[in-house]
């Protein structure tokens, strides 16, 4: 696993006004979070991620992994 360096998506919200994303954004982060947990579960073998928070999801210098 690589290092990625950024910060946590819950320290992204906390310096966004309002602690609210435009629509088109919540929907680009949602997309990526669906394939990441459909690459995590349909990899041999399944890795199953059980701790889904907003402080385990990295946001990387403006960009959302």
């Amino acid at each position: 696993m690589s290092f990625i360096e950024g910060g946590t998506l819950q320290a992204y919200l906390d310096v966004v006004p309002g602690k609210k994303l435009p629509v088109n954004e919540v929907v680009r982060i949602g997309i990526e979070l669906c394939n990441v947990l459909d690459y995590l579960h349909t990899h041999q073998p399944q890795i199953i991620f059980v701790s889904q928070t907003v402080e385990h999801y990295v946001y990387p210098k403006g960009k959302f992994i």
